[in-house]
């Protein structure tokens, strides 16, 4: 019977100190514009706004049409612009997929590409710059297609660090097509289909999976 009470005893002590141990490590998770961690004995955070979208391509008697040179981000002052609230440092970082179509005799093909800024894209794109700089706040990943943040300020660590004071940052200031490429013409892309995606994603730097916090569409 003592043994009985004592194996009972150590039971609802292992299960106390289970509750206790998965208390002070559960969170919760809020998916809006962005992630929000919470812990019992410390509260952190990692969470983001965003701002700015892309809007549709012009139309003209029906017919849609893609002008070369036009900035697809049709709000806010014409940027994609993100204001970091985290108490923890972060990682965060964004990919543009886009359609282009080619023509080859009388055959038009549509291809779909992940934008890489390399030359002869028909895309072009302007990232946000560092602070006091001209220099981009993204570096191309040719391994994932993603353009990594790589330091607000001059630092080049790929780390936001975490703040207790929100810090506002541009992230696109222009998308378009690119009117100097000899393939971007009206001629190939009038009255079709085309879309450009740009994913905003983020995590805590140095753990978990990266997690999709805004998904911007064109087209």
């Amino acid at each position: 019977m003592n043994k009985k009470r004592m194996i009972c005893l150590a039971l609802s002590l292992a299960a106390v100190v289970s509750m206790f141990f998965v208390q002070n490590t559960a969170a919760w998770f809020r998916t809006e514009a962005g992630i929000e961690y919470g812990y019992n004995i410390k509260v952190d955070k990692m969470y983001y706004d965003i701002d700015g979208s892309l809007g549709e391509f012009l139309y003209s008697n029906g017919d849609s049409f893609m002008l070369a040179g036009q900035n697809l981000i049709v709000d806010n002052d014409g940027k994609i612009t993100g204001v970091n609230h985290s108490t923890i440092a972060t990682n965060f970082r964004v990919k543009i997929e886009y359609q282009t179509y080619v023509q080859n005799g009388n055959t038009v093909t549509l291809t779909n590409n992940t934008y890489a800024g390399a030359a002869g894209e028909q895309l072009s794109v302007t990232f946000g710059r560092k602070v006091g700089t001209t220099d981009s706040l993204f570096t191309y990943d040719q391994t994932t297609g993603f353009w990594n943040f790589n330091g607000i300020d001059y630092n080049n660590d790929n780390v936001f660090p975490g703040t207790e004071s929100p810090r506002s940052f541009d992230i696109i200031t222009n998308i378009k097509y690119d009117g100097a490429n000899p393939n971007v013409t009206p001629e190939i892309y009038k009255g079709r289909s085309t879309e450009v995606k740009v994913t905003i994603q983020a995590k805590q730097a140095l753990h978990v999976n990266w997690t999709t916090i805004a998904t911007l569409i064109s087209g």
